[in-house]
């Protein structure tokens, strides 16, 4: 069912930020595949510039404080465009 909900992303990681899955909706929203994002860095995703720094604090926040994942924000997809993520 999860995998099948193409207009919702559903990404699960590790502590580390690390992909462990991605949902067909995440391929849709964001243009890579999940044989491209498993064992990556959800990182890319960020549109700030300091992707890797800005998905540290978000992990830290989650494992303190229980929050994490669906905060809105600018995205980067796979071709470069930004979108905001609500």
């Amino acid at each position: 069912m999860v995998n099948g909900a193409t207009d919702t992303a559903v990404i699960s990681t590790d502590q580390r930020g690390i992909v462990t899955s991605w949902n067909s909706g995440a391929g849709c929203i964001l243009g890579w595949s999940e044989p491209e994002m498993l064992g990556k860095s959800l990182g890319r995703i960020f549109a700030d510039g300091d992707g890797q720094a800005r998905l540290s604090r978000k992990m830290e926040d989650a494992i303190a404080h229980g929050t994490g994942g669906g905060e809105e924000g600018w995205r980067v997809r796979k071709d470069g465009s930004r979108f905001w993520w609500y």
